[in-house]
């Protein structure tokens, strides 16, 4: 619930709080005018772009490869089992991303998923 969410976040319990947003079943709201206008009261108006906040004249940055190079499907594994969180952009929460990418349930498939992830990070 909010109030539990609150209550936690003032008691300084983070951990816990997230867990309740975890748990919490997450619905979209229906598109109604009134929320489309809460929408568009909490975001700025459009701006034009500049050319130069597009393209950049210096080069990309380099990394030391062997940061990226040891990003495995382990280590993708062990980044999601470790991971606490509720549901971003793609509506899935963090247990639910371990387990399709930890879980030995969906076979070949977990391993192929974590492979393809670590192939993405590298």
């Amino acid at each position: 619930s909010h109030k539990g969410f609150s209550r936690l976040m003032l008691a300084g319990k983070v951990g816990a709080a997230l867990r309740v947003l975890d748990t919490s079943p997450s619905v979209p709201l229906n598109i109604t005018p009134e929320v489309v206008d809460a929408l568009q009261a909490k975001h700025p108006p459009a701006q034009p772009v500049s050319r130069h906040h597009l393209v950049s004249t210096k080069p990309p940055p380099t990394f030391e490869g062997s940061l990226f190079d040891s990003i495995d499907a382990a280590a993708v594994c062990r980044a999601a089992s470790t991971t606490k969180g509720g549901s971003g952009p793609s509506g899935m929460s963090s247990s639910l991303w371990s387990r399709m990418i930890c879980s030995k349930a969906f076979g070949k498939e977990s391993d192929a998923l974590a492979h393809a992830i670590a192939r993405t990070l590298r």
